[in-house]
This record gives structure tokens, sequence and C-alpha cells, in this order.
């Protein structure tokens, strides 16, 4: 889910590396866990200027009632029986 960079906020212990082997060429940095190594969030900062990407599927308020999605990405890549998420916007690949 995309949150203002402002907005994020984490207790804990993270750690980031810059990813430069990505589909859009543009490096994106990757935070984690560094207990546990889980992805959770990720600043692509050309592409999307301002926004991290936060995995909700690690926050137990999300499970129960996650926010309805206003993209997909890489529906290129979706399996035939997969429907889209209706009034969601369908990118091909990345943003």
């Amino acid at each position: 889910m995309f949150v203002p960079l402002e907005k994020v906020t984490f207790a804990g212990p993270i750690k980031h590396y810059a990813d430069k082997n990505t589909d859009s060429g543009r490096t994106v940095d990757r935070h984690f866990c560094d207990i546990c190594g889980s992805p959770i969030y990720g600043l692509a900062k050309e592409g999307l200027p301002g926004q991290a990407l936060v995995r909700i599927a690690l926050f137990n308020d999300f499970k129960t009632s996650p926010p309805k999605p206003g993209a997909e990405l890489y529906t290129k890549d979706r399996w035939v029986w997969d429907e889209p998420i209706q009034d969601a916007q369908q990118v091909p690949t990345t943003m």
C-alpha cells in the first residue's frame, strides 16, 4: 500500500539496502526487519517521490480490514483465473 513517507514510523531495528536490479531500472531502497528479515517497505524515490510502499500483510489491523487497493501492479503476469480488482488502476509492470 502506498503511504506518504512522512506518515511512516516504525519501532525496532530496521535495515535497508539500495536495490539497483529492478524492472524499472530505477533504484529502490528496500527496508526490512533487522531481527527476522521480513520486508517492511520500499522507497522508489525517482518513480514515486514522497511515497512508501508498505507491506500491509505484516500488520494485524490490515489482515481483518484491509484498505481497498487503488492500483494493481504487474497485471501482465496475472494468473488467468485471477480477476482484476474493481475500480483499481491496472498497471502492466511497475510505476
